[in-house]
């Protein structure tokens, strides 16, 4: 999968796979300057990736958090474009008038849905059933 970086999971509740995962494996884990304890992991270990090219349909922007997921479809505008933020690397070389119309064109292509997560599990099926109805 390809991830820039190695996961950093936090202790505490997480989907069964992953919490089976885990407990079935030693991973690093660090106390960072907060206090928390982070577990790295590589997202390979933790999830199947795809066998071949995937297309992209969706993207799910994270809202805020309540007791049942909840999922709810929009047709993004230009006021839009703040939730898409690219890392800054990838925009040096390029004009942000261009990057802007990119995300945009991106945009355009995909469903585009504002998840409102749950517990995990509930929050895991509603993504995929969702999916399954794209």
């Amino acid at each position: 999968l390809a991830f820039r970086k190695r996961l950093s999971i936090r202790r505490g509740p997480a989907a069964q796979r992953v919490q089976n995962t885990l407990s079935e494996t030693t991973y690093p884990e660090a106390q960072l300057t907060d206090g928390t304890w982070r577990t790295h992991a590589h997202a390979a270990d933790l999830f199947m990736p795809p066998t071949g090219a995937v297309p992209l349909r969706a993207i799910f922007f994270l809202r805020g958090h309540g007791g049942v997921p909840r999922v709810e479809p929009f047709a993004p505008t230009t006021e839009d474009l703040g939730l898409l933020a690219p890392f800054e690397s990838e925009t040096w070389s390029e004009p942000r008038a261009l990057v802007a119309l990119r995300l945009l064109r991106l945009l355009g292509r995909v469903q585009c849905i504002f998840l409102d997560p749950g517990p995990i599990d509930d929050t895991v099926l509603l993504i995929e059933q969702t999916m399954r109805e794209l």
